[in-house]
């Protein structure tokens, strides 16, 4: 039987056929059961190497890390980690490849590497956002992952960080927490706009911030741990700590707990991102969920929307707080 034999049995166009036999979601799902049903029903099969070949796919997808090696970053960040997992995850399940790539994009010797894949997933915008956006212009094949910001015009996919930062520190607040550090790198747009929501819920409370209080921490696990140790060895008096990522938070733990402060009784922790290690090994730190299974998972459908030529949209994922014990609300309301 030929895919036009299987198309008019079905009374369906053969490009439909073509199209819900290879996943595609611009098939309903109705339709796409129907035809695969019927075309095992009838022992039919898509010759992929030779559709690959007429269509120039390779069936692989470039997964760029933007790490930058002034910062330290390092691929061994659990939040990169974790988001890896979940695009690979995907991406087998549509039966494709891909090649890891931990430099920016648009470095000249990455460059020339895009004709070898179908299209590209960038996790992390870097702090370098006019570099992203002038490479986004002439590459459209690409999602990247990080909250919108004013000008860009690639597909994104991220959470509401402004909205984040704000529950974060809404939720100490609302514990009696007054004194609220605030730790993690402006530079970066997404830690900014965390920074601008725990700003905002401190206005909406009538409770000024401290300046001595928003103190800069990068990302990177190394530099994170001598920044939060810092900070505690400061004196600086404060009650609670929003942190940028749940990297910062875990250190910021340890510092507090080395120096003999206890968590939460005497400094309610909040970290961002829930990463895996946040409710592993016996740790149990409060979060602004990301919901990387949902992101990793909607940056790869977003791709193949992209792929098929599809009209795509950002999309804004709804943070989620997670309450667990480093932010002391199982000790009811906070006293001093």
């Amino acid at each position: 039987m030929t895919i036009y034999d299987l198309a008019e049995q079905l009374g369906v166009a053969p490009s439909t056929i073509s199209r819900a036999l290879a996943g595609s979601t611009r098939v309903s799902q109705e339709t796409r059961d129907r035809i695969v049903k019927a075309a095992a029903a009838a022992n039919y099969s898509v010759n992929t190497s030779a559709r690959h070949l007429r269509q120039g796919r390779t069936n692989t997808v470039e997964v760029v890390f933007p790490l930058a090696a002034s910062k330290q970053q390092r691929m061994t960040d659990p939040f990169y980690l974790d988001m890896l997992a979940v695009v690979a995850d995907a991406l087998s399940e549509r039966n494709y490849d891909f090649l890891f790539v931990d430099r920016l994009p648009w470095d000249d010797h990455v460059r020339t590497r895009h004709h070898r894949v179908d299209g590209m997933i960038v996790i992390g915008q870097g702090s370098d956002q006019e570099a992203l956006r002038e490479f986004t212009r002439t590459y459209k094949k690409v999602v990247v992952w990080g909250a919108r910001v004013p000008g860009d015009e690639h597909v994104t996919v991220g959470t509401d960080n402004v909205l984040g930062g704000k529950m974060a520190a809404a939720h100490l607040l609302g514990l009696g927490r007054r004194k609220i550090a605030f730790i993690g790198d402006p530079i970066e747009p997404e830690m900014e706009q965390r920074r601008q929501g725990f700003m905002l819920a401190h206005e909406e409370a009538g409770r000024p911030v401290d300046p001595k209080l928003l103190f800069r921490s990068p990302f990177d696990s190394h530099r994170a741990k001598i920044a939060t140790r810092s900070f505690v060895a400061s004196g600086r008096e404060f009650d609670a700590v929003v942190c940028g990522s749940d990297v910062i938070a875990l250190h910021m733990i340890d510092a507090l707990t080395s120096a003999g402060r206890r968590v939460p009784e005497d400094i309610a922790v909040v970290g961002y991102d829930d990463i895996s290690l946040a409710s592993a090994f016996g740790q149990s730190l409060t979060t602004v969920s990301q919901q990387i299974p949902v992101g990793g998972r909607l940056m790869v459908d977003l791709l193949f929307s992209v792929l098929e030529g599809g009209e795509v949209q950002p999309a804004v994922i709804p943070p989620e707080l997670q309450v667990r014990k480093s932010c002391g609300a199982q000790l009811g309301r906070f006293q001093k």
